[in-house]
């Protein structure tokens, strides 16, 4: 009877110590969250983990595939090397009861990611008994669209279209559309969430650059752009409608008229006749300036249009009119030229202020090799929009050479080191003087010099001129067979003395050898 009670304290005892002494794994596998490339870091905590029991690392590769072994304790059974280290690597930290199992991924790429198992192998035993704790990695991957979405899409006005965009990521990127020109979306507002954008008659104030960005808080962005290209018939807008101008004054007036078009419009400009109520068409001639304007603010399929109705008389009030076609269609914008009192627009000259040269400027005489000034005053120039000219008539009956605009010289001539022609604008009591400077001068130089001003939408024959007469002196030179010819010059002083009267006469001969 003693003998078998002993029997089961020994085999409770031994029952009780291999009991309190079994490994287990004591903390969850804190969930790791990590960017494509960063390092990851799993930590498995065990407690009474001693030999023959063993901690191990496994991956599963998908859902119901096999699992990936990593590692047994330190030691790590995928010879794997990225940039020069390990891919994996486990550490050990703790002491003999509690020890740290940190399981260490570097270089993380998609297939990084997944979840891991940390277990504790105990032989002998069913597997199903083993100690075990699964953590989670997630490697997170800036979106990317899909090179196979269209870059252009061309449709005709009123037709329905859909803009696709697919894009991936970790997490599952939004996708986002908006203008590139910052104006509301067709279907209204500034934004539409989702990959299908569908757009319903489309206008052609719709065309333009679309721009798909797919974003998930994972640097950086992906944007795609979709050129939407819509064809459509002309629209004509007048830039100002009504224009006013005063008759018989030699003024200007000028129409405005902004055309979109796909494909380009033909645009002719229009005159209502009074007595026909026909529309007259205009032509580029002495009374009418048509001219299509550059402006890198206007779109690739917009166009600038002006008319200008010179020296506007009675006859020219009335209604105008700028036509655009292309084969999808015609339309027009109307204008109406009205008759005022006064000038009027931009280049109208100040009340009184008509910019005019009050002297005349003074002949100048000079010698070859000299400079000439010539001086040109001028008054109410400040308030006008004009140009002061310098001008020389080469010959009678040839064109004359432009010299300069204001103070910008028009002929790049270097004579000496210097330029050959200045031009310096000075002010003297209520006068602008613009001083023309002619260094060096030669024969060629002498002449007649104009200055004139330039007065935008003025005819020719006003504009304010004068001109002056500039002579170029030759230098004079010996005439004779006597005449030295360039040699070095000697002089001798010859005195003669009279014995008479016991004066001394000197005198100087100077000769050429």
């Amino acid at each position: 009877m003693k003998k078998e009670m002993f029997t089961t304290i020994v085999l409770s005892s031994i029952f009780c110590s291999v009991f309190a002494a079994r490994p287990d794994i004591v903390d969850d596998i804190l969930p790791e969250v990590k960017r494509l490339g960063q390092t990851a870091y799993l930590n498995c905590s065990v407690i009474n983990l001693q030999s023959p029991a063993q901690l191990q690392w496994l991956k599963k590769t998908s859902p119901i595939g096999p699992q990936k072994n990593i590692s047994s304790d330190e030691t790590v059974f995928i010879d794997e090397v990225v940039e020069g280290k390990r891919k994996y690597d486990v550490v050990k930290y703790g002491n003999t009861n509690r020890l740290m199992y940190q399981l260490i991924v570097r270089s993380l790429t998609e297939t990084d990611a997944g979840t891991y198992t940390c277990q504790i192998y105990l032989p002998n035993q069913n597997y199903k008994e083993w100690p075990q704790k699964l953590g989670v990695l997630t490697v997170q991957i800036p979106p990317t669209i899909k090179n196979d979405s269209l870059a252009s899409i061309t449709v005709n006005e009123g037709q329905n279209i859909t803009l696709l965009c697919e894009a991936q990521g970790n997490p599952a990127p939004n996708i986002t559309w908006k203008r590139a020109d910052g104006f509301p979306l067709p279907n209204g507002g500034f934004q539409h969430r989702g990959g299908i954008y569908k757009v319903y008659q489309i206008n052609a104030t719709d065309r333009g650059q679309f721009i798909c960005i797919a974003d998930n808080n994972v640097k950086p962005p992906a944007s795609y752009t979709i050129q939407l290209v819509v064809t459509f018939a002309p629209y004509c807008t007048a830039v100002q409608d009504t224009v006013g101008q005063a008759q018989n004054r030699r003024f200007h007036a000028k129409l405005e008229c902004l055309v979109a078009a796909n494909p380009r419009a033909e645009v002719i400009w229009y005159k209502e006749n009074k007595a026909t109520r026909e529309k007259d068409q205009i032509q580029d001639n002495d009374k009418y300036k048509l001219e299509q304007q550059d402006d890198q603010r206007l779109k690739a399929d917009e166009k600038w249009y002006t008319l200008e109705i010179k020296n506007v008389q009675g006859n020219d009030y009335g209604d105008y009119y700028c036509t655009g076609k292309n084969e999808h269609g015609e339309n027009q914008a109307q204008f109406q030229l009205f008759e005022t009192t006064e000038c009027q627009g931009q280049n109208c000259p100040s009340v009184g202020a008509i910019p005019e040269i009050v002297d005349d400027i003074l002949p100048e005489v000079k010698k070859q090799g000299q400079t000439a000034y010539l001086n040109c005053s001028i008054i109410h120039l400040l308030h006008f929009i004009a140009k002061v000219q310098w001008i020389k008539q080469t010959s009678p009956t040839g064109p004359p050479k432009n010299i300069s605009s204001d103070e910008t010289v028009l002929i790049d001539e270097v004579v000496g080191g210097q330029m050959k022609y200045d031009v310096v604008k000075y002010r003297s009591n209520d006068s602008d003087i613009y001083q023309l400077i002619i260094r060096s001068l030669m024969e060629t130089d002498a002449g007649n010099y104009t200055c004139q001003i330039y007065l935008p939408n003025w005819d020719y024959e006003d504009w304010p001129q004068t001109t002056c007469v500039l002579t170029v002196q030759k230098t004079m030179k010996c005439q004779g067979q006597n005449c030295p010819t360039g040699k070095a010059l000697a002089s001798y002083q010859v005195s003669i003395v009279t014995f008479m009267f016991g004066l001394t006469i000197s005198f100087s001969i100077r000769y050429c050898f």
